[in-house]
């Protein structure tokens, strides 16, 4: 995504130029397909798995996979109440066979 701005600059004297200012959002095309939050806190990873996902939705993603661990259910139980409340997920479920079970959640955005 890339946004172009006029700007005014102001230079020796009293004189203005404008000049073009370009910014880029180069991290779309960095953004990993998976996160690992195992061994964090709900408190600890929330802010964590927020962010990754803001950066999925603005990197256009499909889906991405938050890796819990399976645990006592309480870090799943604290991200899945989360997402919930997401305005950019459309829906999650737990991984299947393969991609890590009960210790995975696949989120899918709108």
């Amino acid at each position: 995504m890339n946004t172009s701005k006029k700007s005014n600059t102001k230079q020796s004297g009293n004189t203005h130029k404008n000049s073009n200012i370009t910014f880029s959002n180069n991290k779309a095309q960095n953004v990993a397909s998976e996160i690992n939050v195992i061994g964090l806190t709900v408190d600890q990873a929330l802010p964590i798995v927020d962010k990754y996902l803001d950066d999925c939705y603005m990197a256009n993603l499909e889906n991405a996979r938050i890796v819990h661990g399976k645990g006592t259910g309480r870090l799943r139980d604290g991200i899945h109440s989360f997402l919930k409340k997401n305005p950019h997920v459309k829906s999650y479920r737990m991984g299947t066979y393969g991609e890590g079970e009960m210790g995975v959640t696949v989120v899918s955005f709108k």
